[in-house]
Parts: C-alpha cells; structure tokens; sequence
C-alpha cells in the first residue's frame, strides 16, 4: 500500500502496486496484449534504478 513519509519525504510501494500502475499504462499504449507485461516489467526496473533513493519498496 502506498504511504507517505514526511519525515524521510519519500514514498512506499509495493512492487505489486507499481507493477499494477505500469500496467495500466502500457494498456493504453501496446497494441499487442503480450506485450503490456514485458514494457510494465521493463518500466519497473528502469523506475526503480532512477528513483530508488526516493521511493522504498516494501
């Protein structure tokens, strides 16, 4: 479940949440369904490289 942290001004995720949200949106850009899990994964990875330091997933 998502949760703000004011103190440390970061946010938590699950990974079954962010997958779910990068899901949804490569739905309304893949043509191909096979092909909506391998971007969302894909978006994932590339997501939690950049913006680890300031989101915690638990």
């Amino acid at each position: 479940m998502y949760q703000q942290n004011n103190v440390g001004n970061s946010a938590k995720f699950t990974v079954e949440e962010l997958l779910s949200m990068f899901k949804t949106e490569a739905q309304s850009i893949c043509k191909k369904p096979e092909d909506i899990l391998s971007i969302a994964e894909s978006t994932l990875k590339d997501f939690i490289k950049c913006y680890s330091k300031y989101v915690r997933i638990v």
